[in-house]
């Protein structure tokens, strides 16, 4: 059973991510149902939303794949990368304004930026 749409898709730019579950299922339907069930229960929302706010770009799209650079703590650095679902430009008389954008982020990849920052992993 694989996810065939969105980040988290099996060939998609999160990469592959193999999972293994022993089941009591001993038919094909009932491996194949349980694989389903697994994956649905496993998979739903494996993703976090970042507001990020970044110089204005108007090459920049909802779907492109960014990396977001996290600021440098103790020596080492933590980017992120993700998918934009979301782009604000926004301009005045006195010039452009800084662009903010939301980008879907492994939840995975989140999490392991905050154990390493907290000194944990």
């Amino acid at each position: 059973s694989t996810i065939t749409a969105g980040p988290l898709r099996w060939d998609g730019p999160l990469k592959r991510k193999i999972a293994r579950h022993n089941a009591i299922a001993n038919t094909q339907s009932g491996v194949q149902a349980d694989a389903d069930t697994y994956l649905a229960n496993t998979a739903t929302l494996k993703t976090v939303s970042l507001t990020v706010m970044c110089k204005p770009h108007p090459g920049i799209q909802i779907g492109d794949w960014v990396r977001v650079a996290q600021p440098t703590i103790n020596g080492k650095a933590y980017p992120l990368d993700g998918i934009i679902t979301s782009v604000q430009l926004k301009g005045s008389t006195s010039g452009v304004e800084p662009m903010q954008i939301t980008v879907q982020c492994a939840l995975a990849d989140v999490q392991a930026v905050g154990l390493s920052v907290r000194g944990v992993a």
